[in-house]
């Protein structure tokens, strides 16, 4: 068996796969952001290889012995095929299971079913806030800054009746809000709405992440978002397909530079939109801009947490830079405070207040507990007028 030629052989396969193997630990990440599976995917992959590598190389060595037959390597090889071809659809069955589990979730034009809507009592004073998951989510003692504002407003001002309301969406942006005013609140006729959102719409601009589906659109229609998996994949294997091909051997992404984002103007007309409308019912509104961990000189920890620039403006083989989001987050705090200067409307600037450390933020724009009590105190003070008069 350790002839010449079957040294060569076994060499020559055992570079060979170790090549193949080696090239599993350069991954393009952005498919991972997508579903747990890939990295599950991954993982087996890692781990599976080397153990069909040996089997086949024991496999050779009893072949050449004639420890077994040929025709017993043949059925085991169309065994496994026939067990694969057999399981898959069930695999498949279970993917698309898990995805039709979870199409509550979705909304045909606001990608993600709004939160649902109370019983609202038009006698109390209701406040509703508007914006993406900066607003929504909670911290680790289950407290939302509008909930907080609500505590807050009733303490300093002794206002029993007044009501706010959390109506924050994980992925909204300015278009969502816009849609959402419209179609489900506007009726409800609030006496204040308070808009904060700038994260969402800067990385629709971000046109060749993951996320996207093509050029950016002043509609936003080109941004995918919840719903990339249920479009971009129809079936297990094809998803499969394309974790191993972006498992493998790929470069890291090219970093991309650039000041101009075309979806400002879609931001301020949205903006400026949902201002005039709200307007015309007599409801106030207040405009605050976005805190964010965005800073001239960023430490290595600070810039691995950024999570959105990381996960969401990436693909394709392209990626933003951190300078780029960070000028992007500059102009659409900017934006914000234009659009209240030139609505006449007042504007609260949270992103001014918010130390940019990670005491304060666990990602690029997510909060830890101090900084809800910091803003709800903050966003209370601002609203004073309204209740001391």
């Amino acid at each position: 068996f350790y002839n010449p030629l079957n040294i060569l052989i076994i060499l020559i396969f055992i570079i060979a796969s170790t090549y193949i193997y080696i090239g599993f630990y350069y991954t393009d990440q952005t498919i991972f952001t997508i579903s747990k599976i890939a990295k599950f995917t991954l993982g087996f992959i890692r781990i599976a290889f080397p153990i069909i590598i040996i089997g086949m190389l024991i496999i050779y060595y009893a072949l050449y012995n004639k420890k077994i037959h040929i025709g017993s390597v043949v059925l085991l090889f169309f065994s496994i095929t026939f067990i694969l071809f057999v399981a898959y659809p069930f695999a498949d069955y279970f993917y698309h299971k898990a995805i039709n589990e979870s199409l509550n979730d979705y909304h045909t034009y606001l990608q993600l079913t709004p939160k649902h809507y109370p019983d609202i009592n038009k006698y109390n004073y209701n406040i509703f806030c508007l914006g993406g998951s900066t607003t929504e989510f909670k911290d680790n003692a289950g407290r939302d800054w509008p909930t907080m504002l609500e505590k807050s407003l009733r303490e300093k001002y002794n206002i029993k009746n007044i009501r706010v309301y959390n109506f924050g969406r994980q992925w909204y942006t300015t278009q969502h809000l816009l849609i959402e005013y419209i179609q489900n609140l506007r009726k409800y006729k609030p006496n204040i709405i308070i808009v904060m959102e700038n994260i969402n719409d800067l990385l629709h601009n971000a046109d060749f992440s993951v996320f996207s589906n093509g050029k950016f659109r002043e509609d936003y229609g080109n941004f995918l978002g919840p719903i990339t998996r249920l479009v971009k994949y129809g079936s297990l294997i094809e998803y499969l397909g394309d974790v191993v091909k972006s498992s493998w051997y790929k470069s890291k992404p090219k970093e991309i530079n650039t000041d101009i984002f075309p979806g400002l103007v879609s931001y301020e007309r949205n903006l400026r939109t949902l201002i005039n409308l709200a307007k015309s019912d007599s409801t106030n509104v207040i405009l605050m801009t976005e805190p964010n961990i965005y800073k001239d000189s960023m430490t290595k920890k600070e810039l691995s947490i950024l999570a959105m620039l990381n996960r969401e403006a990436v693909g394709n083989g392209k990626r933003w830079s951190y300078q780029t989001a960070y000028q992007g987050l500059k102009k659409y705090n900017k934006k914000m405070s234009d659009i209240a200067r030139k609505e006449n409307v007042q504007l609260i600037d949270l992103e001014s207040i918010v130390p940019k450390s990670t005491d304060y933020f666990y990602d690029d724009v997510h909060y830890k507990s101090k900084t809800y009590d910091l803003i709800s105190e903050k966003i209370a003070e601002n609203l004073k007028t309204y209740f001391t008069q």
